[in-house]
């Protein structure tokens, strides 16, 4: 979950007001693409969402986590489109959009920056204009020019990758360590697939949080939030829970680590295997006594020259596996809104007929909320619902009778 800042009192009455009727607001800031604050967008939000997913590396490219999809009411035409307007305040492709979800508690309001990233879309339709927001990653996906043998420690070739896409120090969150890398770049080389695999080779996510800063992290492996429905739960319905079950699953994990030295005879190793009351553990998959081992066409064998006892080796065998269980449980349910979830978080689902746990790997936020209310879908991508105004139904010419 991302940081909001808040005492632990806070942070339980917090999440206490998102389970029941409370007041929001969505503020939207126009930015340079150095984060210098341009304007804020005081024109009417009629619909928008914040699409999030788990980057997925597929061959040469590596998806944007974060997307935003905004429609502001702009009957005068008021809101800046053209690039030689003649103030600095001009809506157009150079800059940047900030997405900021607030939540009003008892102790004050609660500002969760959902977005920020730079603008690849702006489309006018009559009065409302239409916004396509992406991570601030797209600014990292064109090859590079310049020719370098990047050497060191993991950390510092990752940051010395995204300075070249032009990203501040100020706005990277980069752990320490991970071993010795180097990254050739070419002409052709996308800078920011050259940073990803920089830290998943040592087991790290990189991606944008809705601040705009990069992180590298290790995915969670504890659960971060209970979805429970009643009064008192997030979960507006049932959800929906399914287990895929692949060639790539792996319920055995044997890592080793690095060649012994002088005097050592050993290499660490160490060997894992999913827990005996798990669904997808080698027992219950097992017949007639036999239990059943998946090894993922191999995946299970990890050999890191960065490992240096049988305690690291055995917690990658241990992160190994439950990632890979974690990601054949699928889950599907709507929620109330929660602003400050994010890619790889662990949930678990508790009702009276479901209790399991579950990666998160892609969800929607809406932004406008009206009627009833709009839910959060976790799990799968919902489409923007369009607003339509009670002037512009007037406006709109009647049906011929046949």
């Amino acid at each position: 979950m991302l940081s909001l800042g808040l005492s632990r009192a806070q942070y339980r009455e917090y999440r206490r007001t998102l389970t029941r009727s409370h007041t929001m607001k969505v503020t939207c800031h126009l930015l340079t693409p150095e984060h210098r604050l341009v304007r804020t967008i005081r024109h009417s939000l009629s619909a928008g969402q914040i699409d999030v997913t788990t980057p997925r590396l597929d061959g040469d490219s590596v998806e944007i986590s974060r997307t935003a999809s905004l429609r502001f009411f702009d009957p005068v035409q008021s809101l800046s489109l053209d690039d030689s307007t003649p103030v600095d305040n001009a809506f157009y492709l150079n800059r940047m959009v900030r997405v900021i979800y607030s939540v009003q508690c008892s102790f004050g309001w609660v500002d969760v920056p959902v977005f920020t990233g730079p603008i690849v879309s702006v489309d006018r339709d009559g009065d409302e204009v239409a916004v396509e927001c992406q991570g601030k990653e797209v600014w990292a996906l064109g090859s590079a020019v310049r020719n370098a043998i990047l050497k060191g420690d993991r950390d510092d070739v990752t940051r010395r990758i995204l300075f070249r896409a032009g990203e501040s120090s100020r706005y990277m969150q980069i752990p320490p360590g991970g071993g010795k890398a180097q990254a050739t770049i070419g002409p052709q080389t996308k800078l920011w697939l050259k940073a990803w695999k920089a830290q998943a080779a040592a087991g790290r996510v990189l991606f944008y949080d809705g601040r705009g800063i990069v992180k590298a992290k290790r995915k969670p492996s504890k659960t971060a939030l209970v979805l429970r429905g009643g009064d008192s739960g997030l979960l507006w319905s049932e959800p929906r829970v399914s287990y895929r079950v692949d060639s790539s699953i792996i319920n055995y994990c044997k890592v080793v680590g690095r060649k012994p030295s002088k005097g050592k005879k050993t290499r660490p190793s160490a060997e894992v295997v999913a827990p005996r009351g798990h669904t997808l553990s080698p027992w219950k998959l097992g017949r007639n006594g036999e239990p059943l081992y998946l090894t993922g066409d191999g995946r299970a064998f990890i050999e890191n020259p960065d490992l240096k006892t049988n305690a690291a080796c055995r917690r990658l065998a241990e992160r190994t596996i439950q990632d890979s269980l974690l990601q054949h449980v699928e889950v599907t349910c709507e929620t109330f809104p929660i602003p400050d979830l994010e890619p790889w978080d662990i949930l678990h689902v508790a009702t009276r007929g479901v209790s399991v746990r579950f990666r998160v790997d892609e969800f929607t936020l809406p932004l406008v909320q009206r009627g009833d209310g709009e839910s959060m879908s976790i799990g799968a991508r919902k489409p923007t619902k369009r607003f339509t105004y009670a002037s512009e139904r007037r406006m709109r010419k009647p049906r011929r009778r046949r």
